[in-house]
């Protein structure tokens, strides 16, 4: 399966189409929202625009419309797992199935918790709006990025990982 990651739109709802063409490109089934979202303007765009099986995480700009972006997020028909969440990838077998951790910030206390309980192979955040890749033992550490109105143009990027091979890229929108 692959699964498109994403962060920071804030509100970006021009972007959206470009998302989806991604996603459609790619061969996606699903994608995760890091965080930022702002409103429930963005996630009404996200689905306008063909995303599906969604899960959005709670940024820190999000706490001020979080009851209107959580009846959005469920009026799309989307999932809001909170501030940090557990993601368990797995294929139609239950082969190779394995733990990703998925929060908004880059809190080095929660992040290095996460990292020495040996339960993750990956941990996805945003928050920062840099993208950064980094390993600690068995766990990779990635930063999405940003695609709000402030992020330069040749900077906006998803990410797609192909969670039966563990293998991810990052795509220009």
């Amino acid at each position: 399966m692959k699964v498109l990651f994403m962060s920071d739109t804030h509100d970006n709802v021009e972007i959206a189409k470009d998302i989806a063409k991604v996603f459609e490109e790619k061969g996606a089934e699903a994608f995760i929202h890091c965080g930022d979202i702002v409103s429930g303007k963005m996630v009404e765009a996200l689905k306008d625009a063909g995303l599906k099986n969604g899960i959005f995480i709670q940024g820190n700009m999000d706490k001020p419309n979080l009851e209107e972006l959580k009846k959005a997020i469920e009026n799309a028909g989307f999932q809001f797992v909170g501030e940090n969440s557990e993601i368990k990838f797995e294929d139609e077998e239950n082969k190779d199935n394995f733990l990703a951790y998925v929060t908004h910030g880059d809190n080095a206390l929660i992040i290095e918790e996460a990292v020495r309980s040996g339960k993750f192979e990956f941990i996805f955040h945003g928050h920062t709006h840099k993208k950064n890749v980094k390993s600690e033992g068995k766990t990779t550490i990635i930063n999405i990025g940003a695609l709000s109105k402030d992020t330069p143009e040749d900077e906006r990027e998803v990410l797609i990982l192909d969670t039966v091979i563990k293998k991810f890229e990052f795509v220009k929108v």
